[in-house]
């Protein structure tokens, strides 16, 4: 439905001359009634958008795996500006145990856990 302005109604046109409310009240269920299908579709695009965006994300990602007893090094965590003389990564540290997809359970070379388990696009293969 629109809003109509009372000069609009004292000029015939087309539009107001053929108006029929039965007419009007049928159009305004067939639009609700496809208005689901419209929703439905919508979400089929969308969730269509988000796999192609996830897939072309994912496809330039290379998994790390470690194993038990790999000696890795870690990211350097460090709030100030990095500079080209401080070191990006420090360690190495012993991986104990997987603790999910893609992290792992460090500790330092002595025994000491290191906490929160860290994600192995933060670690790097360590070779003595």
């Amino acid at each position: 439905m629109e809003a109509v302005l009372p000069l609009a109604t004292l000029i015939p046109t087309a539009r107001t001359e053929n108006f029929d409310v039965q007419t009007n009240d049928e159009a305004i269920d067939r639009e609700l009634d496809l208005a689901e299908e419209l929703r439905d579709k919508a979400h089929l695009k969308h969730a269509s958008y988000q796999q192609e965006v996830a897939r072309g994300y994912n496809k330039n990602v290379w998994m790390r795996p470690f194993n038990v007893d790999d000696l890795v090094l870690r990211v350097v965590v460090q709030k100030s500006k990095k500079t080209k003389f401080k070191p990006n990564y420090e360690g190495p540290f012993r991986v104990v145990a997987k603790a999910g997809h893609g992290s792992y359970k460090l500790t330092e070379m002595d025994g000491t856990p290191m906490g929160n388990p860290w994600n192995a696009t933060k670690l790097r293969k360590f070779y003595a």
